[in-house]
């Protein structure tokens, strides 16, 4: 089973190398999985003369229905309150029900396809599953795929290829020129592939008010995409997540007999109904948005379930969601970790590999229990910051362990932060050495067989240890306590990179105990060296009720030429100097990123201490994607934050929690700097534009909070703020 694209819109799952008696071909299962829809084709491609083939399906109804207002209805059935619908897609154009062309009352019905003897071409069988919580939705999504010819584009920078009915979406090919790699994205970080598209509905054959929801795959030719953007009409982003899906081609993952082009697809949602077409744009992105790196994640066609996240065309970090295994008993979560002060490939702006991470595994019952994943959950997509969760649960049932990861677009060091939540439902018996056989993180270059002969670590008296790790199949370290404020730990040094954890903060109980931070071990191989956080000392097992929280991230840096001194440094970049908000006006919300709500006259004022680097805050609670502007205080003036390139390309929005809109910026600080910010927004905005330090709004109705007046507009105090909500009905205004 290989999972070709995946994320927040949608999967393809291809399920390979299926046979039958006499079939001398290639038979695979190909499913595109979408909430309520999942699209099923069954193809043969030949390996030679084929016989006379016949290609068929069934499926048994216990609950026969009808949809509302249709003469002919596909096979349709209610079961555990929920309807379906079976619309067999092998016709030109679905006209009956499937099977027989009459309303089955119950039992079985299905379809069948029969091909002659000989031919070259792939025999292929098709069909759609529908479901939906009542009728009247589930109508809707009928009429979605049999009347897909009624939503019409119109395209700049773009080619309709029209609806794919054995995959669910309408897929548009951009037009482009020029050559496009890491490298050309490294050299010119602000070129992107733009498409504008209008999409409508006709005239519906009969008056109806139902909206449509459709999937649209904007795609290239090029394997390297990193991320794309959706926004409106004016080019500001909407708060829609866009999957980014890729092929680097050449890894022949199916053989290669099958083919591997490479391809760069973003998919992302729209809503349609009649008289009213969405208008908009896509970006195809591939190194900065507007000022800094973009950040993001997609997904990579590979050997397996493969998450990416690059910083612009520099790849840092690609995720396994199901843990791999190997056949040596050892397993990853992140099967490539890169630095960005290591080396790079030649002739690339890509980094060399350093190591590999996993999460919790223990050896218990004479075998090693691995995690499950249950849930991935995606927050935020790209470009200014990329947020998901996974959830696992051990092999056993006994330990769920909560994984969740933010993405920063620093360019000083790759950074996976991250926040790991452990609990124990039910008793664990650690066998022999919880020592060596409890893990929570663990690091170990099982791939390109690093061995770093020194260990660096905080110990509990909070001073720097340095150990060296002979190659000799030697425990170096054994559950060894970390100190309790701002611990690291770091493996160096090696010309594959070098690797760090470091630990912000922990709260915890382990074997019915309450501890205050991690344990160290170390184990010194022939091939590798092992690396990982235990806990701290010796326990017989993980008691119920066992619990962990902590905020931590791994870094990979350097190379052969650089000791502990990067790893140690983080202490006081994202310890005593980790980014903090005193918010003035609005509301502050626990958590990293920082995050807080607006206002509710439509502003936050707040206060950014320290951090360090490309950092990011996140302010929610506005009524609209657009247009945000960024000031802050310098001395008695404030100063316009302008990070655009090419027009509204530097914040990301999204929705809330709440159902709001936030706002999610990075800015460029210094450790032990203070910054005071102000966010405001201009919903009617077409553009926001800033020369010699005046800004000018295009767009109106004008009503807008803002540090300054506005030439033409009313400006009315805002209490004792200093700021004035400006209002009027000019459609241009410049700051006095």
């Amino acid at each position: 089973m290989n999972i070709y694209s995946f994320g927040t819109q949608m999967y393809e799952i291809h399920i390979r190398d299926l046979k039958s008696d006499g079939i001398p071909g290639d038979i695979e299962l190909a499913l595109f999985a979408y909430g309520q829809r999942v699209f099923t084709n069954l193809n043969v491609t030949p390996r030679g003369d084929l016989p006379a083939t016949e290609l068929s399906w069934k499926g048994g109804i216990k609950s026969p229905m009808a949809l509302p207002g249709r003469s002919l209805n596909p096979s349709t059935f209610e079961e555990a309150g929920y309807t379906a619908a079976v619309l067999d897609l092998t016709l030109d154009k679905p006209r009956k029900p499937a099977g027989t062309g009459e309303q089955i009352a119950s039992g079985t019905f299905g379809s069948s396809r029969k091909y002659p003897a000989g031919g070259k071409e792939v025999r292929s069988l098709a069909l759609v599953l529908l479901s939906a919580q009542s009728p009247g939705q589930l109508e809707g999504l009928v009429e979605g795929e049999l009347q897909s010819d009624e939503v019409h584009f119109d395209l700049e920078g773009g080619i309709s290829r029209g609806y794919q009915r054995n995959k669910g979406f309408f897929l548009i090919d951009t037009i482009y020129a020029g050559p496009r790699s890491f490298e050309e994205g490294w050299i010119n970080p602000n070129q992107r592939y733009e498409v504008s598209l209008k999409a409508s509905l006709s005239t519906p054959r009969q008056p109806r008010s139902i909206s449509r929801e459709i999937i649209c795959n904007v795609r290239n030719t090029y394997g390297v995409l990193e991320a794309a953007v959706l926004t409106d009409t004016h080019g500001f982003p909407l708060p829609v997540q866009v999957q980014v899906c890729k092929n680097f081609a050449g890894e022949n993952e199916e053989g290669p007999e099958e083919g591997d082009v490479p391809y760069g697809e973003s998919y992302f949602p729209l809503t349609l109904e009649p008289g009213k077409p969405f208008a908009g744009r896509v970006y195809h992105l591939f190194g900065n948005w507007g000022t800094h790196p973009l950040k993001q994640i997609s997904s990579i066609r590979f050997f397996h379930h493969y998450f990416h996240a690059s910083l612009g065309p520099t790849e840092t970090f690609c995720y396994v969601p199901f843990e791999f295994p190997r056949e040596d008993d050892r397993n990853y979560v992140l099967a490539d970790v890169r630095g960005l002060s290591n080396f790079y490939w030649e002739g690339q702006p890509q980094h060399d590999h350093v190591s590999v991470v996993g999460l919790l595994r223990y050896k218990s019952g004479g075998k090693w229990i691995n995690n499950l994943l249950q849930d991935t959950r995606i927050f935020l997509t790209a470009p200014n910051i990329a947020s998901f969760a996974l959830d696992y649960l051990s092999e056993d049932g006994k330990v769920k362990t909560t994984w969740e990861i933010f993405e920063l677009p620093q360019d000083d060091e790759s950074r996976c932060f991250m926040k790991l939540t452990l609990d124990v439902l039910d008793t664990v018996q650690i066998e022999e050495s919880s020592a060596r056989n409890l893990r929570f993180l663990n690091a170990g270059a099982y791939i390109v067989n690093t061995v770093w002969p020194h260990l660096a670590y905080t110990g509990a008296d909070g001073k720097t240890a340095r150990v060296d790790v002979p190659a000799e199949d030697k425990w170096v370290l054994e559950a060894m306590p970390l100190g309790k404020e701002w611990p690291f730990c770091a493996g160096y040094s090696h010309r594959n990179g070098n690797m760090a954890f470091f630990v912000n903060r922990f709260e915890g109980r382990l074997g019915g105990k309450d501890v205050d931070s991690f344990g160290l071990s170390c184990f010194g191989g022939t091939k590798w060296t092992e690396m990982f956080l235990t806990a701290p000392g010796m326990i017989p097992r993980l008691e119920k009720g066992d619990h962990i929280e902590s905020h931590l991230f791994v870094m990979p840096y350097g190379h052969a030429d650089v000791d502990e001194k990067p790893a140690e440094r983080q202490r006081y970049l994202y310890g005593d100097n980790l980014a903090s908000i005193e918010v003035l006006h609005g509301e502050a919300c626990p958590g990293f990123p920082r995050r807080m709500k607006a206002d509710p006259r439509g502003f936050a004022e707040f206060i950014l201490k320290g951090g360090d680097n490309w950092t990011p805050f996140l302010v929610e609670g506005f009524s609209s994607h657009k247009a945000p502007m960024l000031w802050e205080k310098r001395g008695d003036s404030w100063l316009f934050i302008d990070q655009q390139i090419q027009g509204n390309d530097w914040y990301q929005s999204y929705t809330a929690e709440d159902g709001s809109i936030g706002y999610a910026f990075v800015v460029k600080v210094r450790p032990k700097q203070t910054h005071h910010y102000l966010v405001t927004a201009a919903p009617h905005a077409e553009s926001i534009t800033q020369k010699n330090g005046f800004v000018t709004i295009q767009g109106g109705p004008m009503d807008f909070i803002s540090p300054f007046e506005f030439e033409g507009l009313k400006a009315e105090p805002l209490g004792e703020t200093g700021l004035f909500r400006l209002t009027g009905k000019a459609t241009s205004a410049t700051m006095k």
